[in-house]
């Protein structure tokens, strides 16, 4: 008898991104490890769609008269956990799609119109200002930090950082360090080292450095998605181990012809079956949805 419980993940994947997400297997690839590490990235820059936000909105905000309808909106969505898609990028629904602005700091950003987008219907109007959000899925906690313009993501690092310790301390206390850095890096250095994977810390004020607990690889994807597949092998080496150790020698007089594991939504169920009859079938995991 032969199973083997990473192409059965490998299928699994496959079939959420698919069926969940209705994208082309086709586009899919067909590498163990890019897909999981896929599946992580575009869960993460989809997780603030799926929960209710408690918003914690800056004292020093400056929302212009035109925006104001489209900012209490997205307000109002990300407190009901409704239409909050509607805010965000059009390119949420691309598997290719990289946000290095999440993946090295956990800002998301929102566009603040609450007109429909005339090229898709499924989005608000694009609006040059979006509400720069950083959100904590701990503690289900949207801070909405300020609102810039477009290329702030690249131009106004350092300034985002700041304002999000000055007004949320409890939102980065373990990013900000008392200390002073031997090397210090503008928003244009830092733009250039992370587009060569080098992750940095930033100097924000004479006392206090900003370390990022995010970041990248060397090889260009994000550390939360290399550290999801780390901890998916850990995981299916230790069922595999268990079903080797435990479940055959208990299932010994069922004759198991057949082993795998499959999902249901988000949920891993293990089958084990004699000549296609089910001998059997339990829960694994509830949900392999990660978050931050």
């Amino acid at each position: 008898m032969n199973f083997n419980i990473k192409n059965d993940f490998k299928d699994i994947v496959k079939n959420i991104l698919s069926t969940i997400y209705g994208i082309s297997q086709d586009t899919l690839s067909d590498d163990y490890n890019t897909l999981v590490i896929q599946l992580s990235k575009f869960i993460r820059q989809r997780v603030i769609l799926e929960r209710k936000w408690n918003v914690e909105i800056s004292s020093k905000i400056n929302i212009p008269n035109n925006l104001k309808a489209g900012f209490e909106s997205l307000v109002n969505a990300l407190e009901e956990g409704k239409g909050i898609l509607r805010y965000t990028t059009t390119r949420i629904d691309y598997i290719e799609h990289d946000d290095m602005m999440l993946d090295c700091d956990g800002f998301y950003h929102f566009h603040l119109s609450n007109l429909p987008y005339a090229n898709n219907p499924n989005f608000n109007e694009r609006t040059d200002e979006r509400a720069f959000v950083y959100c904590n899925t701990k503690t289900s906690t949207a801070y909405i930090v300020d609102i810039y313009k477009h290329g702030a993501e690249k131009n106004n690092i350092k300034d985002r950082i700041y304002k999000l310790w000055r007004e949320f301390p409890e939102a980065c206390k373990y990013s900000i360090h008392e200390g002073k850095l031997l090397a210090t890096f503008d928003d244009k250095d830092v733009k250039e080292l992370r587009k060569n994977q080098i992750n940095t810390g930033i100097q924000l004020d004479a006392n206090h450095f900003y370390m990022p607990c995010f970041g990248l690889t060397t090889a260009g994807t994000s550390s939360l998605d290399t550290f999801y597949l780390i901890n998916t092998n850990r995981e299916l080496e230790t069922l595999n181990n268990l079903i080797i150790n435990v479940f055959l020698p208990k299932m010994r007089n069922e004759n198991i012809t057949d082993i795998k594991i499959y999902n249901r939504g988000f949920s891993i169920f293990l089958k084990m079956l004699s000549h296609s009859k089910t001998k059997l079938d339990i829960l694994l995991v509830d949900s392999i949805c990660p978050i931050n």
